[in-house]
């Protein structure tokens, strides 16, 4: 989808999208993140995950302390495997 800002909106730093679930690889999640900017426009994205839905999903891997940088390995991991 193309998303048309406003002047307005561009002017205020343009769209910032949250993506709230880890997406099943990084070909989804370039594709999400590339919603912020578009055609060189501004913009700014982030990832918010919950440690919950984590934890059933990756039950003996992810660490207390895992990072997004881990989370992500632990992802790209296991599609590696399918």
């Amino acid at each position: 989808t193309d998303i048309k800002m406003s002047d307005e909106t561009i002017q205020q730093g343009g769209l910032h999208v949250c993506c709230t679930f880890l997406p099943e690889n990084q070909r989804v999640e370039d594709q999400i993140f590339g919603r912020a900017a578009r055609k060189g426009e501004s913009g700014s994205a982030q990832l918010i995950l919950n440690r919950v839905e984590l934890r059933a999903k990756f039950p003996h891997q992810l660490k207390p302390d895992s990072d997004c940088f881990h989370i992500k390995q632990l992802r790209d991991q296991t599609e590696q495997v399918y």
